[in-house]
This record gives structure tokens, C-alpha cells and sequence, in this order.
């Protein structure tokens, strides 16, 4: 049912919603056996989550009296890795509804710090699939700050190498990002040609963020 990600967000979850919680109890959530629900509180003791053990006939775990969770120490790339994770997942049917990703990310995004927030929610409405096609190789450097351009509503200066050809420079309006056929898209208007184009993100050799506009500019162009 789970990822082991998404198990010890589970974990997390239900830590912060009850007083106490024994090993049977996570066991039958997270669909695992106690031990491995066991495991999965020594790894999160191992990262340093304020968690104790309770003496006693059954036992149990919760959070040390008076502390919070400190915010996932989560990477740029990790962050991103697990959101792409996610939406594929709920695109393929494999995460079995949109409520379940939608409270999987809303998991992750709470035990965030505020840096990577924006990002996961921009990656998560701006970036679509073609899963026809298999997602393979790096995601490009570039295709974060494309995304977080077009949740911001951000105009981007970009340089752009096709080929042999000279590099050119252009203003553009990222309107969101497409895999398709294996390769990473930015769909948005181009103010050097005046219209809507699509360029391949792995041939952008340079990004600058520009001034802000409104986002019901963008929603009237798509």
C-alpha cells in the first residue's frame, strides 16, 4: 500500500495526532508486521525525531512531552524526487485515488521547511506527463525554476541552444512543464516570436528570473 517514504510520513502523522501509539497499532496502519513497524520508529529515532518508548505490558511510542517536530531535512533533488514519485503515481492509478496523493503531499509539504513548500506545491500543479512514455535519465537542472516560474507567475529571461545554431535570448511566460517522448518541456509565450512555443528544457543554458505579472494573465492565455 505504502513506499517506505510514505510509511514513515504515516508514522509521523499519526505521532502528532494521538497522545500514544503502540506497535500493533502502526503495525495495522501501515500494513507491515510490529516488527518492521518497529524499524521504522528506530529510523526515525536515528534522524533525530523526538520520539520515546513506553515501559509497560503492551508498550507503546509517542512524541517526548513538549517537543514539535523539526521540519524534514529534505534536499532540493529528494524533495523534488518525491513529488515527481508521487504525481506519477496518482497518474497511473497506482496510488489508487486522488485523495490518497493529495494527503501524501500534503503530509510531505507540512514537515517541509517553508524553502522547499513552494517548490513541491509549483512542482505539483505545473508539471505534467505523457506516461505513455518512459520518464528516464536526470531531470533537467533547469526544470524546478521553470516550474516555480509559472506557479509564481514569474517572467523568465531566457538563453536557449538548438542544435549548431547561435544562441538566442528571450523573454518568456512559462505557462507549465510537459514530459513527453522522453524529454522535459516548458510550454509558455514567447515574446521574441510573439506566440506560445515550446522549448526543450535540456538545451536552456541560462535562466533569469524577471519582473512578476499576474497569474490571470497566464490562465487567459492557456
Amino acid at each position: 500500500m505504502y513506499s517506505p517514504v510514505l510509511r514513515l510520513l504515516t508514522v509521523l502523522n499519526i505521532l502528532q495526532s494521538r497522545s500514544e501509539v503502540t506497535a500493533a497499532q502502526l503495525a495495522e496502519k501501515l500494513e507491515v508486521n510490529q516488527r518492521s513497524a518497529r524499524r521504522y520508529i528506530t529510523m526515525l529515532q536515528g534522524m533525530c525525531f523526538p520520539i520515546e518508548a513506553l515501559r509497560g505490558r503492551y508498550g507503546g511510542y509517542r512524541l517526548c512531552p513538549g517537543s514539535r517536530l523539526p521540519p524534514l531535512m529534505w534536499t532540493e533533488e529528494e524533495a523534488l524526487a518525491i513529488t515527481l514519485g508521487l504525481q506519477v503515481a496518482q497518474q497511473m492509478g497506482v496510488a489508487g485515488s486522488v485523495p490518497t496523493v493529495t494527503g501524501a503531499l500534503a503530509k510531505v509539504e507540512r514537515l517541509l521547511p517553508e524553502r522547499l513548500r513552494e517548490q513541491v506545491q509549483a512542482v505539483h500543479e505545473m508539471v505534467s506527463f505523457n506516461l505513455k512514455t518512459r520518464v528516464e535519465g536526470q531531470v533537467p537542472d533547469f526544470m524546478l525554476r521553470f516550474s516555480m516560474a509559472a506557479y509564481r507567475g514569474q517572467r523568465l529571461l531566457i538563453r536557449y541552444q538548438k542544435g549548431t545554431e547561435a544562441t538566442s535570448t528571450r523573454l518568456f511566460d512559462c505557462y507549465g512543464v510537459v514530459h513527453w517522448g522522453n524529454r522535459w518541456y516548458a510550454v509558455g509565450f514567447c515574446h521574441l516570436r510573439n506566440t506560445v512555443r515550446i522549448f526543450r528544457i535540456d538545451r536552456v543554458i541560462g535562466i533569469e528570473e524577471q519582473k512578476v505579472y499576474l497569474k490571470s494573465q497566464i490562465a487567459s492565455m492557456r
